[in-house]
């Protein structure tokens, strides 16, 4: 006989909103002591000459810099324009950021969960 345990996970807002691309890198979302972090952002304003930059960085030390973990460029129409961030656990800091380096800056939303 086997027994199959289902693991239910709830999750919160930690932030949403939108940002404004300005031609440098701007924080989308800045959080510490948490354990998963995931979200979106929305890329669908995108179109032929612009491109943009997306980061996440990691802390795993309190008084440390926070190191880049992972980076993807996206250029021009978004054939899948809403961008998953898939889980990402961490405790001292999680900093996701945009950079728009190219086109007519655009308006990207975003909305971050983390589970409770």
């Amino acid at each position: 006989m086997s027994v199959s345990i289902t693991r239910f996970t709830r999750k919160q807002i930690l932030a949403e909103g939108t940002v404004t691309a300005d031609g440098t890198e701007q924080t989308v979302l800045e959080a510490q002591g948490i354990m998963n972090l995931e979200g979106y952002v929305d890329l669908s304003e995108m179109t032929n000459g612009d491109t943009v930059t997306l980061r996440r960085y990691v802390k795993i030390q309190q008084d440390a810099e926070y190191k880049l973990h992972g980076e993807e460029t996206y250029v021009g129409i978004q054939a899948q324009p809403l961008i998953r961030f898939p889980p990402m656990a961490g405790y001292y800091g999680i900093k996701i950021t945009l950079k728009q380096t190219s086109g007519t800056y655009k308006n990207f939303p975003y909305q971050f969960f983390k589970e409770i």
